[in-house]
């Protein structure tokens, strides 16, 4: 009985442990239309977008903004200027590198009242410098999608008065955490029995 106590709560803390460190991340932001063309948005109008970037792949697994999302096929960026005042997370999608003949272009400026301490933009956007850092009058966000004749643009670019970030554990490491916890539930129900 009490190795499987040990184990069950081995097997918890490992799930507890896995889940602490998330692969996604999950950011949603908000702004004011500053300028717009061949789209619906108003300038001067609240606009907001989100995007998921995936740690263990390194890549976004979703970006939108305005309603608008990229295209399947999209490149992600995330990248921190070299003088490390702005960090730009970037999807964009290219015929010349996926065929078809759509551009779009989705991109996310924090820029830094102070240089970035973080490592890296990824980095970044888990640091406690994000909220007390961040130059909201600089940072912007824009979507930008046309034919790659140039022909059907619509493009959007709004200044960002909120951003929120969370961390969402990886479906791996929340079914750990829920195995765990079953497993506890069992033994405290077995010895309940007892």
């Amino acid at each position: 009985m009490k190795t499987f106590s040990a184990i069950a709560l081995a097997v918890a803390a490992l799930g507890t442990a896995a889940s602490a460190q998330a692969d996604v991340i999950d950011v949603t932001f908000s702004g004011v239309v500053q300028s717009q063309i061949g789209t619906t948005a108003v300038v001067n109008s609240p606009i907001s977008g989100e995007f998921i970037y995936d740690t263990a792949l390194s890549a976004y697994t979703m970006f939108t903004i305005g309603g608008q999302t990229v295209g399947a096929g999209f490149a992600s960026q995330a990248d921190m200027s070299p003088d490390k005042y702005t960090a730009l997370y970037t999807a964009q999608l290219s015929p010349v590198a996926v065929g078809g003949d759509v551009n779009s272009t989705f991109t996310v400026d924090l820029e830094g009242i102070a240089k970035w301490t973080a490592s890296d933009a990824v980095a970044l956007l888990s640091s406690a410098q994000l909220a007390t850092n961040l130059d909201t009058t600089s940072s912007t966000f824009t979507y930008y999608m046309a034919n790659s004749n140039g022909t059907n643009l619509q493009t959007v670019t709004a200044t960002l008065t909120a951003i929120q970030v969370s961390a969402v554990p990886e479906p791996g490491s929340l079914a750990l955490l829920l195995a765990g916890v079953a497993v506890v539930g069992a033994v405290v129900r077995r010895r309940l029995a007892d």
